[in-house]
């Protein structure tokens, strides 16, 4: 796993009914694109992901419902429809210090 990638997280407040999006950049993370299939009603459907790993020693504030763009991006100039969703963060801080991570699992 190479802890060398870059990631920009836009997360979404509402401030008096209004969306305000705000970034936070995170260094040295690791991203994997996966892909599988699940079952639906006519067959199998892929289903596409992106697993970011972000070492502990950050300060986290993502959320299901954030998006995710690989590299270091300007709020300003970043499409936040086209950015990857998160679906889910978990709190990996168990087991040895040296492993601890945030995983966040993208929609791809």
């Amino acid at each position: 796993m190479n802890w060398n990638q870059t990631v920009t997280v836009l997360h979404k407040e509402m401030m008096h009914g209004k969306e305000i999006w705000t970034s936070q950049v995170f260094r040295g993370v690791s991203a994997v694109r996966v892909q599988k299939s699940l079952p639906y009603s006519a067959g199998m459907e892929p289903d596409n992901q992106l697993i970011v790993r972000i070492p502990a020693t950050s300060v986290l504030s993502i959320h299901p419902g954030d998006r995710l763009v690989m590299g270091e991006k300007q709020l300003e100039s970043t499409d936040v429809n086209q950015a990857f969703l998160v679906l889910s963060v978990t709190d990996n801080r168990r087991g040895g210090g040296n492993l601890w991570h945030y995983k966040v699992v993208c929609q791809s």
